[in-house]
């Protein structure tokens, strides 16, 4: 392909259909599509079901509950008078906010750590890709202070992308102890990683500042996802689940954002401030409670 890893299409050799594709990304790993379930439908077939696999594990799992062939388009070509005209998104350069005293988030192209000054030392939040160019912004403000620990979020292969840069910072990597085997092999030496595995929870706490490591899975995305909360500031630290966009309205809710938010819930924290590992913008618990009363657009026929 002209951009991007070339794309292998595996054919059913008796139906002649699609039944899996495969890429290989340097650095990410394979990504993989199944089609399954093929139904005849106006003479053409449509498969029903398709699965997501990254690296060999389920990312997501999709059903097509119904299908139309040659519907009249009339009513879609028409222009609602009430659509509501959205800047166009801009490059997203690497940036460094302070979001509290001692709090960063630090990132850029749609991916970003939270580090946090402990006192004595760092702990970073999220392992997605970049994160090399991440650490050099935080050596900007923090000097040489150590990266004493390192939380990967979820097992996902984006995010655990940063397993080697904190791995040569000396950090310890925490993750789900449900993560262990993935961590350990996304990093260079994995049987000589430092690795602290979590449960349910671990709370690391200086004079200076408490970090609450949770365990806040299952979820409509991952059985296990691992999120970073500062109880005296009110931050929490998430993938996946709820981000701003970074220009335009917040979208309606989706199964993982419903997930996050019925875990807040239970947990019954005191969050003011949302960081993301995919968003430069923090939201707030009224940005969350607008995405979830958002009425999802409908095209009409």
């Amino acid at each position: 392909m002209t951009v991007g890893p070339a794309i292998s299409l595996y054919f059913d050799k008796e139906t002649k259909l699609l039944h899996r594709s495969e890429r290989v990304f340097p650095g990410f790993g394979l990504v993989e599509y199944e089609f399954k379930d093929y139904e005849d439908i106006a003479g053409v077939p449509f498969n029903r079901n398709f699965v997501l696999l990254l690296n060999g594990d389920v990312n997501l799992e999709r059903a097509i509950v119904s299908v139309d062939v040659n519907e009249p388009l009339d009513d879609l070509m028409v222009v609602d008078a009430d659509l509501e005209a959205i800047a166009e998104v801009q490059p997203d350069p690497l940036s460094r906010q302070e979001i509290a005293d001692g709090v960063w988030l630090i990132g850029g192209n749609g991916t970003y750590g939270m580090f946090v000054d402990m006192g004595d030392y760092i702990f970073a939040a999220g392992g997605t890709g970049g994160s090399e160019d991440r650490i050099d912004s935080l050596r900007e403000v923090v000097g040489d202070k150590p990266i004493k620990y390192s939380m990967m979020t979820h097992h996902h292969f984006d995010h655990v992308a940063a397993v080697t840069d904190y791995e040569s910072e000396g950090a310890t990597v925490i993750a789900s102890s449900e993560h262990e085997k993935i961590v350990r092999r996304a990093a260079v030496d994995g049987e000589a990683l430092a690795l602290k595995t979590v449960k349910d929870r671990m709370t690391l706490e200086t004079n200076d500042r408490r970090v609450d490591i949770i365990d806040i899975g299952p979820t409509a995305h991952t059985d296990h996802l691992l999120v970073a909360y500062l109880p005296d500031e009110g931050i929490m630290f998430e993938a996946d689940h709820f981000s701003l966009p970074r220009v335009g309205p917040i979208p309606p809710a989706v199964p993982s954002t419903v997930s996050f938010a019925e875990a807040l819930a239970r947990l019954d924290v005191k969050v003011t401030k949302i960081a993301s590992a995919h968003s430069p913008k923090v939201a707030t618990m009224d940005d969350l409670k607008m995405a979830l009363e958002a009425e999802v657009f409908q095209a009409s026929r």
